[in-house]
């Protein structure tokens, strides 16, 4: 379906629940809620390209096919980042949809 890889600040994985395979009901995020450090912004960049070889393999795909990659950065209130989130898909399986807010009054004049 997907390879993720989480990246943790290691004073806040280290001795917790977050560094063991298992980390109960609400996963990563939870766990960090639980140590002060829930996440409260997160910013994502979303590419698309050809995957590579151990890619094909843990995916089970061709190599042909085209993979999506998402590099999430997740950062708690006062701004410190809190996870590095690395997200492999294969495009053909998935649709990415987004949704948020407009700043700012709707009849804005547009940039040049």
């Amino acid at each position: 379906m997907q390879v993720a890889t989480s990246w943790i600040p290691a004073d806040l994985a280290d001795g917790t629940r977050i560094a063991e395979r298992d980390t109960d009901p609400g996963g990563i995020y939870s766990r960090l809620a639980d140590l002060g450090h829930a996440p409260a912004e997160f910013t994502e960049e979303v590419r698309a390209r050809v995957p590579d070889d151990e890619e094909v393999n843990a995916l089970r795909i061709d190599p042909d096919h085209r993979v999506y990659t998402i590099t999430r950065v997740a950062s708690d209130r006062a701004g410190r980042v809190v996870e590095v989130n690395s997200i492999v898909l294969p495009s053909h399986q998935w649709t990415l949809a987004y949704t948020w807010q407009a700043d700012g009054p709707h009849d804005a004049p547009l940039p040049p």
